[in-house]
């Protein structure tokens, strides 16, 4: 018997993405601009470099990577909908299935994993898994780049944790740390994901500042959260 999850990714783009994304040309651009913004900094220095993503959806990030100049990556997504859309719009290697399946089955070595707006959809002990599962397929020194609703938003902090039914979790800055120390990563970088509109990131970079004062932790009104961890040395 199919499971809730598995009924609602079926028909993903159909019923819930769609709402959200128009999966226009102009979208992948705007998202490709969002993501030079906040991931560009991170990626490795050589264009060869072996990339996957899990989770890839309709492949947004995948287009980003296409429009930088990596070609060698593989992204994974358990909705044939959204792989049928990523191998539209991406050049590189899509595929379909259940990314656990894939990490304990493959036997590849990755410069970068990204995983954007995946966690969430996991139990705490199901997230370790996968972290876990992600660390073993890293080179020495590889990156891990995950992206996370926020759940310190005033805005969207509800919002985001119950708006879709397959969310099991969200994250805070502390949090998003906390499991990447607890896995064995050094945190290279953590913060707010920033969007293109500029008069709405002018207005929450002003906003987060006042908030942080006021509450003296790290609370953001963005609607999302990522963090960079660095794969570290075996003792």
């Amino acid at each position: 018997m199919e499971n809730y999850k598995q009924r609602i990714y079926k028909a993903y783009v159909k019923n819930i993405t769609n709402k959200y994304f128009s999966f226009s040309p102009l979208e992948y651009r705007t998202l490709c601009d969002e993501f030079d913004l906040n991931y560009a900094p991170f990626l490795p220095q050589e264009k060869t470099a072996r990339i996957l993503e899990l989770g890839c959806g309709p492949g947004f990030l995948l287009y980003f990577l296409d429009h930088k100049g990596f070609p060698n990556y593989v992204g994974i997504d358990y909705s044939q909908e959204q792989v049928d859309l990523a191998k539209a719009n991406c050049k590189g290697d899509v595929v379909q299935g259940d990314f656990f399946e894939y990490l304990k089955t493959t036997k590849e070595q990755f410069d970068l994993i990204l995983a954007r707006h995946v966690l969430e959809h996991f139990t705490k002990e199901e997230i370790f898994e996968i972290i876990d599962l992600m660390r073993a397929h890293l080179k020495p020194q590889g990156k891990l780049i995950v992206e996370v609703p926020n759940a310190s938003s005033p805005i969207y902090g509800s919002y985001t944790r119950y708006g879709d039914f397959t969310h099991e979790v969200s994250f805070t800055l502390e949090s998003i740390e906390e499991v990447l120390m607890a896995t064995d990563f050094e945190v290279a970088h953590s913060g707010p994901y920033i969007v293109k509109h500029a008069p709405k990131r002018i207005l929450f970079s002003l906003l987060n500042r006042a908030l942080q004062v006021v509450a003296k932790t790290k609370i953001f009104f963005d609607i999302s959260i990522f963090a960079v961890g660095v794969k570290k040395e075996e003792a």
